[in-house]
């Protein structure tokens, strides 16, 4: 079982940041001014949301560790202290700089862990890449189509 220990990841942070904040330019520059105080609102509050939850773990439900096992089964952790099962997902997404963890919980709810250079220390992170790439049976996503 492969253990990994989520941290806070101000990588990530800055990323919300910027993409929220072009977002909002972009609302508040072509919508008309009633049009784009809505947009902006919807942003700030998406902001909020995402930087609790994902980047800086503060939220009861952010995921603080997650542990996979060889069949694709994934515990995680939360910093609520509760636990939840989940199924690793096919549209799971590695690369060096980048790891975004696809997972289908057992409620039928879908997460998604992010994980960025800050995010957990360096080898846990190769160990992770390596096994999500060459060790782990995953299930295909259902396609949405006939």
């Amino acid at each position: 079982m492969l253990r990994v220990r989520i941290a806070r990841s101000y990588l990530l942070a800055g990323a919300l940041c910027a993409v929220h904040v072009a977002s909002a330019a972009c609302a508040i520059v072509y919508l008309p001014p009633i049009g784009a105080v809505a947009v902006v609102l919807v942003l700030g509050a998406s902001l909020v949301f995402h930087l609790r939850r994902d980047a800086l773990l503060l939220a009861p439900d952010a995921i603080v560790e997650a542990a996979f096992a060889e069949d694709g089964a994934c515990e995680m952790h939360m910093r609520s202290g509760g636990e939840t099962g989940a199924r690793l997902l096919g549209s799971t997404f590695v690369s060096i700089p980048l790891i975004v963890i696809n997972l289908a919980c057992d409620g039928g709810r879908r997460r998604s862990v992010v994980l960025l250079a800050d995010s957990a220390d360096g080898e846990t992170r190769r160990a992770l890449r390596v096994w999500l790439r060459h060790g782990v049976r995953l299930e295909k996503t259902p396609s949405a189509g006939p």
